[in-house]
């Protein structure tokens, strides 16, 4: 596994932990797309981005999964989005507020950013 990491497929894998997810555009628009980082259980980790078509590559570096992500999030507006939610349909983590039918980060908190 180099630089451009190894494929994989998280839906086949147990114990993956999806820690940080971006939006690009409206969660029922028909050119949503999501880029999503987060960790194994074997401890690499993983970028997920999803349009048209899904694709998912994990990587032995965290720091060289978070640059892969800042490429793909580079272009557009981009918004931080719930990574994972719990039984109760909340936000997994702190810092989640929701207004009207979407999950915004709370930017009155001093935790607005996973600070890994």
């Amino acid at each position: 596994m180099g630089d451009d990491g190894e494929r994989i497929e998280p839906w086949l894998l147990h114990h993956v932990r999806r820690i940080q997810r971006w939006q690009y555009g409206h969660t029922t628009h028909w050119a949503s797309r999501h880029v999503t980082i987060g960790l194994l259980a074997d401890g690499r980790w993983m970028v997920e981005h999803t349009d048209v078509t899904v694709g998912c590559r994990a990587y032995r570096d965290e720091q060289r999964a978070r640059d892969v992500a800042a490429e793909l999030t580079a272009v557009g507006e981009w918004v931080e989005v719930p990574a994972a939610y719990d039984a109760a349909g909340q936000p997994v983590g702190d810092g989640w507020v929701r207004r009207g039918g979407s999950w915004w980060r709370d930017t009155t908190s001093q935790e607005t950013t996973d600070d890994r």
